[in-house]
């Protein structure tokens, strides 16, 4: 088997919204909520019988 690591660029924008969430999850743990059931209910019903998998490529990567 042949594998190969591949390194992943950093995305400033994302990095600063991710700084963005931790910082708002930390001052305002309040405002954390569960999902309520009937929410994650109708998930379920909407991909049921959706067969994915995790370690294909997202569309649009490049194949490098």
């Amino acid at each position: 088997m042949i594998s190969r690591q591949v390194e992943e660029e950093e995305d400033p924008v994302m990095l600063k919204f991710l700084d963005f969430l931790e910082k708002d999850m930390r001052d305002n743990p309040h405002h954390i909520q569960p999902l309520p059931a009937s929410l994650m209910s109708r998930v379920d019903e909407l991909t049921s019988g959706i067969d994915i998998d995790l370690d294909a490529p997202l569309e649009g990567e490049d194949d490098e």
